[in-house]
């Protein structure tokens, strides 16, 4: 009950900050881009590759999203920034010290961080998702939409996150430069472009784009990764806050 409660308090603080504003903005971003490629190239060249490679229209899309438009590699650090603004809140408002002395237990503060966070990662994901079927409605795909593909797109989108966000929960908590931990994972950005694939399924800030949903892109290997760096990351970060003094 003490979760619960928290999480309607961290609901309640986030109304009145940026990170809103920030999952408006970067949807409508890549509904836009996605719709000015699909304008340009979607009746002579992008139609006829989706042919070639035995996929349809609005599977073409979701590749084009996730690869060419880069979501699949810029997601993390949106994660990222996610953590640093749910953060921020407590330290704009210098309120740590209050929201500690109450009677609630500090992994239960933290937990409720990631929770929040991680709900709010799962919005991005699914408004992204939302701007792609607007998208393929607009340029007027033939095709009937596959909502299993699209489906499965959040879905494992969701989980891979789900490592990346429990470091950057980590790091937001740790460290009290809040510019550092978006730092980091731009960092991981970077790291992960320039490994190979053999690498990449290990490293949790390129796990992302290992997984389109089209043609079966599905790895196990890589939702199981992202699950263990889920688990360290709560473990030591909860470990980390109880024993961390922010009073």
């Amino acid at each position: 009950m003490e979760l619960i409660s928290l999480l309607k308090t961290e609901w309640y603080k986030q109304k009145r900050g940026l990170l809103w504003l920030f999952l408006l903005i970067i949807p409508s971003g890549t509904t836009l881009a996605m719709y000015l490629d699909m304008k340009i190239r979607y009746a002579d060249y992008l139609l006829f590759r989706a042919k070639e490679e035995g996929i349809n229209s609005w599977e073409m899309l979701l590749m084009e999203n996730h690869h060419v438009l880069g979501w699949g590699v810029f997601l993390p650090l949106f994660v990222g920034i996610i953590y640093t603004l749910i953060y921020q809140m407590e330290i704009n408002q210098n309120s740590w010290k209050q929201y500690l002395s109450l009677p609630i237990k500090k992994e239960n503060a933290f937990l409720s961080k990631f929770l929040m966070g991680f709900f709010f990662s799962f919005l991005l994901v699914a408004l992204n998702t939302a701007g792609l079927v607007v998208v393929g409605k607009i340029i007027g795909f033939p095709e009937a939409i596959d909502w299993r593909v699209y489906g499965e797109y959040i879905f494992y989108q969701t989980i891979v996150i789900m490592g990346v966000a429990s470091i950057q929960n980590w790091l937001s908590s740790y460290l009290l430069n809040p510019i550092v931990p978006v730092v980091i994972a731009f960092m991981g950005l970077i790291i992960s472009v320039i490994l190979s694939s053999q690498f990449a399924k290990y490293f949790p800030y390129s796990l992302v784009t290992l997984v389109d949903s089209v043609k079966g892109h599905i790895n196990l290997q890589v939702v199981l990764t992202s699950l263990l760096f889920a688990i360290l990351g709560l473990v030591f970060g909860v470990w980390n806050f109880k024993e961390k003094d922010i009073l």
